[in-house]
């Protein structure tokens, strides 16, 4: 049988996580899909190639970081299936039904971004909290994405729109990602499921939850955060992501605040350097999604508040 699916797992430093995660999915399906491993230069010696020949996966390995978003949208490229699934590699799969209906929902709609339900688990693979996962709304104000969970949501329908995507489980028509330009502009790490979920909405997409399929997650409270922390990347991405498509008050907000925790040495600096290096790239991108996309970030805003009581 022909598959239909690539799951794309990118990682640095994880170790025997890599293994457990593609264990898992390989022992938790009757369908045939394809997984694709990008090593983002890690640096902790393990053998990840090994993990790739002994399950059967493409293995993608970088001489040089290209953080978390760039390494999604190369493994999109990669792939040479209809559809993908973003994993990271530290999950778990509890389910083998779980291709068949994302395989199912994609078919019926090739406009839409779906996500899984999210189990969290601590670091030896064991459930630690009592509700799941639901994606996440938006805080507009610093492009924050809070949890919604099963506990917020009082519907019986068992696919129900989202905000926001999240929970590094999330699934797309190949040809509608590449029609988004997927995660293009963002530095190193943070804002991929904001960036990509406004740009689906506001495109004349929708962002699903599906809650017939749980991935069992370790977050990064139960372990170590590979990727740097840095500050200025990050604050980039929320400047991007707010010059792309918000309002002017929308973005004075943001800076206010950023100003007011940073302080306005720091928040000047950051806008001066991604002027210098970003600003004929942004002006291009930002034009050009306004002459594709129907709708404005109010639509999204008027979605959004439906789950603003849901916190």
């Amino acid at each position: 049988m022909e598959a239909k699916l690539t799951v794309i797992i990118p990682f640095l430093n994880e170790k025997e996580e890599v293994r457990n995660t593609v264990k898992s999915l390989r022992e938790n399906s009757d369908q045939c899909f394809k997984i694709i491993l990008i090593n983002d230069c890690s640096t902790d010696g393990y053998d990840y190639k090994k993990v790739a020949e002994d399950f059967g996966t493409q293995y993608i390995e970088h001489s040089k970081r290209m953080g978390v978003a760039a390494s999604r949208d190369e493994g999109v490229s990669k792939c040479n299936t209809d559809y993908f699934l973003f994993l990271d590699a530290h999950m778990r799969v509890y389910q083998r039904n779980w291709m068949e209906i994302l395989a199912r929902e994609l078919d019926n709609d090739r406009k839409c971004l779906f996500c899984a339900s999210t189990l969290s688990l601590d670091k030896e693979g064991v459930p630690n909290a009592d509700n799941l996962g639901y994606a996440s709304r938006f805080d507009f104000l610093d492009l924050n994405a809070p949890w919604l969970t099963d506990k917020d949501d009082k519907s019986d329908d068992r696919i129900i729109d989202v905000p926001c995507v999240m929970g590094a489980s999330y699934a797309c028509n190949k040809e509608y990602w590449l029609h988004l330009e997927g995660l293009n502009g963002l530095k190193s790490y943070g804002l991929d499921e904001q960036l990509i979920s406004i740009k689906v909405w506001l495109d004349g997409g929708r962002c699903r939850l599906l809650k017939d399929i749980t991935f069992g997650h370790i977050f990064r409270e139960a372990m170590p955060v590979p990727y740097e922390n840095r500050p200025k990347d990050f604050f980039k991405n929320i400047l991007f992501v707010a010059e792309l498509f918000f309002g002017f008050e929308m973005k004075l907000a943001i800076l206010r605040k950023y100003r007011a925790e940073r302080g306005s040495i720091f928040v000047t600096e950051v806008m001066n350097e991604l002027v210098e290096s970003e600003e004929d790239y942004i002006l291009g991108r930002k034009c050009h999604y306004k002459s594709i996309f129907p709708n404005s970030i109010e639509y999204l805003v008027a979605i959004n508040d439906r789950f603003m009581n849901k916190v």
